[in-house]
């Protein structure tokens, strides 16, 4: 297949799948981080209020503290027929059926336009917004006060739909079809983000919330893959880091237009534009020629290369697509004779597990990896939706409410991540997993200690100190999606990196509750949070094996042969780079086929057959049947001298 799609190129046929990457990367950052224009946190008053059967209803808006009344300010309203309360009991919002009297700070009365009972039109007396977003979704449903733990809901029940699309859309990709998911989740997304903007209530909007943060997986995982399984593969790091620079587009792209409208459902509105570019390009898009062959539609899979030779205008080697479909069947028994997997075998999670847990090694990657890719899913989603808190409290005391905005935060986090997408080309082939990982993750808990003792004066230091520490964790985003894949084996790999991405979901729900709760009422405690996390990221790192310049694993086996390779080198001094283009060593060989009592040997017993075979024989044949999963690295062979 890898010499098909070589044969094949890169050119008119993958351009409708790579303009969907790059949307479907557009698409995400205004769904996932996008809350902190779209649910931003308001400053708010609460007015003591007095009423009589006669006089008119005034407060005091001098002040704007985000302080809610005391019970014995709350007023007592239940014996007044003709005032509607919306708010909460200590943050009451009162409506009469006529005109309302709102003093102002000189104490004269301002007549201002009637409102209904409707609770959407409360927010004039309960909230006052400052001139940086004219309305947020924040104020529409009165979340203050007792009611304010209801606002984080708002990115929590986004992180619960990732969660569950993780969870289900690598199964359904691999059983409906790379482009079948892409198309359900494309469909789905549309409609959904429409309802948001018409919503009336609270809770239809969370609801949507969460089919958006499944749909989103659904076609951000599938997307990835029928890319790397169409393109051939010198031309594919090249299309995922361009793609991936779509994210970094959108946040600033979604900042400047923040700037010129204000009003949260029409600024939702237009970001809606990109999902329907969406649904139109997926219509375009064909399915992965790898995908139809592991399925056995290989005549399909022939076809379609056919018409991608021509449409690319090269040429297509009868020989190859004959060889294909001649040995199509055969290799694919090879492949599941290599895992060591019968069918059954295969579709239990019971059995893979239980492997895994016998393992030491394997225990130690998915505790490390889990924590690892907490720390990085807190950050990724925390300093993007952090744009107010980080604005009010730098700058709210300096009175210059007008010299910067959450929305100039939110496009310097988007040049940030364009920056950081460039940079990781580089750092993750020339730089050791571990070192990266490490070094990262302690140079973003430094910059945000640094940041605790910035006073307002140095403004801009903090600005520089948080942009830096975004983009050191956005190229451990980028490394993270390869180095998972090179830690955990092929028999388990699909159920393992599912695994480890729900934990990243996890510390994405976290983050909202830091920001937004903590946030608000103790200055220090986003900084300290972020701190922890990245502290703790920075330390799982270390228990973590070394895999740059190193072959994919295949089993269990091959995952603790590694292991003891790596320590002998480490006892012994030697560079940690591998060779397998070269044979083993005796002793290496020995303990890949040593039969080790103390550990699960149901991957070990399919290579006591095979003893004496070469390891070149052996890698020849992983590297042809795993490039596709490998994206970027199997192609980075170093020979040792």
């Amino acid at each position: 297949m890898e010499k098909v799609l070589t044969a094949v190129g890169v050119g008119r046929w993958q351009i409708p799948l790579i303009l969907t990457a790059l949307i479907i990367q557009v698409v995400l950052p205004l769904h996932e981080l996008g809350s902190a224009l779209f649910n931003a946190p308001l400053p708010f008053h609460c007015s003591p209020l007095s009423y009589n059967a006669t006089t008119s209803v005034t407060t005091s808006i001098s002040e704007y503290k985000s302080e809610c009344l005391s019970e014995v300010e709350a007023v007592q309203i239940q014996e007044f027929p003709n005032i509607k309360v919306f708010g909460p009991p200590s943050c009451p919002v009162v409506h009469y059926n006529t005109s309302i009297f709102v003093s102002t700070i000189t104490s004269q009365p301002k007549k201002v336009k009637s409102y209904n009972y409707n609770p959407l039109d409360s927010v004039s007396v309960a909230f006052h917004h400052r001139p940086r977003l004219h309305t947020t979704s924040a104020p529409k449903w009165n979340l203050v006060c007792e009611w304010q733990p209801l606002q984080p809901m708002f990115q929590v029940v986004f992180g619960i739909g990732n969660m569950v699309g993780v969870l289900i859309s690598g199964y359904l990709s691999d059983s409906l079809g790379r482009r079948t998911v892409i198309r359900i989740g494309a469909a789905v997304t549309l409609p959904t983000c429409l309802v948001m903007v018409i919503s009336p209530w609270y809770s239809l909007t969370l609801a949507m919330r969460v089919v958006l943060g499944i749909t989103d997986l659904f076609t951000l995982i599938p997307i990835y893959t029928i890319m790397m399984e169409s393109c051939p593969p010198g031309s594919r790091t090249i299309l995922s880091i361009c793609t991936s620079l779509g994210s970094g587009i959108s946040l600033m792209c979604l900042g400047g237009v923040s700037l010129l409208v204000r009003e949260w459902r029409l600024l939702l509105l237009i970001c809606t534009v990109p999902s329907m570019v969406l649904v139109i390009l997926v219509t375009l898009m064909d399915e992965s020629p790898r995908w139809l062959v592991q399925r056995g539609r290989v005549q399909k899979a022939a076809q379609l290369l056919t018409k991608a030779a021509t449409l690319n205008k090269t040429t297509n080697p009868p020989h190859l697509l004959s060889h294909l479909i001649e040995n199509c069947d055969r290799e694919l028994g090879e492949m599941r004779q290599e895992l060591g997997r019968t069918a059954s075998q295969a579709n239990s999670l019971q059995q893979e597990m239980k492997e895994c847990a016998a393992s030491p090694i394997m225990r130690r990657i998915f505790v490390a990896a889990s924590v690892l890719a907490f720390s990085n899913g807190m950050l990724w989603v925390g300093i993007p939706i952090n744009a107010n808190n980080f604005d009010s409290y730098l700058f709210l005391y300096l009175r210059l409410q007008h010299s910067a905005r959450p929305q100039h935060y939110v496009v310097m986090v988007g040049i940030a991540d364009v920056l950081s997408v460039l940079l990781s080309v580089t750092l993750i082939e020339a730089v050791p997993r571990r070192l990266l990982g490490a070094l990262s993750e302690m140079l973003i808990a430094l910059l945000f200690f640094f940041d605790l003792f910035v006073t307002p004066v140095w403004k801009w230091l903090s600005w520089v100190l948080v942009m830096v520490a975004f983009c050191l964790n956005a190229i451990l985003y980028e490394l993270t999606l390869v180095y998972f894949v090179e830690l955990v084996p092929t028999v388990v790999r699909s159920k393992s990196i599912t695994l480890i991405e729900f934990m990243r979901c996890f510390g994405q729900i976290i983050v909202p509750f830091i920001i937004d709760l903590q946030g608000t009422r103790l200055w220090w405690s986003v900084d300290v949070s972020f701190m922890v996390a990245a502290m703790c990221g920075g330390l799982a790192v270390f228990f973590l094996p070394e895999t740059r310049h190193q072959p994919l694993p295949d089993t269990i086996a091959d995952v603790e042969k590694r292991h003891r390779r790596n320590q002998r080198e480490t006892k012994k001094g030697i560079d940690g780079c591998y060779c397998y283009c070269c044979p083993e060593s005796e002793d290496d060989k020995a303990i890949l086929f040593k039969n080790d009592n103390t550990n699960t040997t149901s991957s070990n017993t399919l290579y006591q057959n095979d003893a004496n075979t070469t390891l070149d024989q052996s890698k020849a044949n992983t590297t042809t049947q795993y490039q596709s999963i490998d994206t970027t690295h199997t192609n980075n062979l170093v020979i040792s001298p």
